[in-house]
């Protein structure tokens, strides 16, 4: 007699840190007779307050836990998420922790069901998170899981993403009288010459200290492509007329992720710039800016592990021409 085949449940999210809840979640789903399989979302993605776990770290509570788990690549649009989970689960049913992905998933996935994690597992993963980085306590988690945060996160690394969070909370209070949310709009940049690009180094929060394109919000007396020649020159000190910006302008792109930043809703325009064929003068890192620097393009393609929120995203997709991570 031939065995019914195991039932998929690919599990997608992000575990900052996966508590006891969302653990018997994944119990629940074995106990039914699923193949359970953990996809972790942001392979060698930075620390922030929004995640402060590496992918390795949260594998290895999905492990304490008793399960298996991957890490997957933070890609742009849902046509490339999706390729991403057929690849590994074509038939399967979705046990989902990261609403983002719920937009889409919902609608595209013809592999099985789609079932969203309910709030309230995730709001207590995020009072786990802010208490660890807060006071240093690790609750609502398995004894196993905790050694795992306590080993992840000294003092030193603790207090800084916590003084993020906390400029996150002040900055969003900020907003709380305006009639409707607002929609951040900021112009980024991404300047190449030869065969190098131009990074600079975060000097504020978020983000402080990791490697970012240029770029600012937009001002309520100009357009967007002034906002970015503005920017190109205040963030850079580049020494560089209108009229040879505008010649030196290769592509924009939008970028448009609803969850792409802790601010709020940010929908940037990013602009690419080609100076090869420009004098560079000596340049002089801005107001905002801790530090600047030109990187080969073959290595800033290997910086997702030291880039702000999806700047490495925006910098890949711009070198590519779109060829790695399609936008839809």
């Amino acid at each position: 007699m031939e065995l019914p085949l195991t039932r998929v449940c690919l599990v997608i999210g992000r575990f900052h840190p996966l508590t006891l809840r969302c653990e018997a979640l994944l119990k629940a789903k074995r106990e039914a007779g699923y193949d359970v399989k953990v996809c972790i979302i942001g392979a060698n993605a930075p620390r922030s307050h929004r995640y402060p776990f590496s992918a390795e770290e949260q594998i290895a509570m999905i492990k304490a836990a008793g399960f298996e788990a991957i890490a997957i690549d933070e890609v742009l649009g849902r046509q490339a998420r999706h390729a991403q989970f057929v690849s590994i689960a074509p038939e399967a049913d979705i046990l989902l922790f990261d609403h983002a992905y719920g937009r889409f998933l919902q609608e595209d996935w013809s592999g099985g069901s789609v079932e969203a994690v309910a709030a309230p597992n995730l709001s207590e993963m995020e009072m786990a998170k802010n208490r660890l980085l807060e006071l240093g306590t690790v609750e609502y988690v398995s004894e196993a899981v905790g050694q795992i945060c306590d080993q992840s996160l000294s003092t030193e690394m603790r207090t800084p993403l916590w003084e993020e969070q906390s400029y996150i909370s002040e900055y969003r209070k900020s907003w709380e009288a305006a009639p409707y949310p607002p929609v951040l709009v900021p112009a980024d940049i991404l300047i190449q010459c030869v065969d190098k690009v131009l990074l600079i180094q975060r000097g504020g929060m978020p983000g402080k200290g990791l490697w970012a394109l240029p770029g600012g919000f937009l001002d309520a007396d100009e357009t967007l492509f002034e906002a970015a020649f503005r920017e190109l020159r205040e963030e850079t000190g580049l020494d560089l007329s209108y009229e040879v910006a505008k010649a030196s302008l290769v592509r924009n792109r939008v970028f448009d992720d609803p969850s792409r930043s802790s601010r709020g809703r940010t929908v940037t325009h990013a602009f690419y710039f080609d100076l090869t064929e420009q004098t560079i003068n000596e340049l002089l890192a801005g107001d905002d800016a801790a530090a600047l620097k030109w990187v080969s393009t073959e290595e800033a393609l290997t910086m997702r592990s030291q880039m702000f929120e999806d700047h490495f995203l925006m910098l890949e997709y711009l070198l590519t021409d779109g060829e790695k991570r399609a936008i839809d």
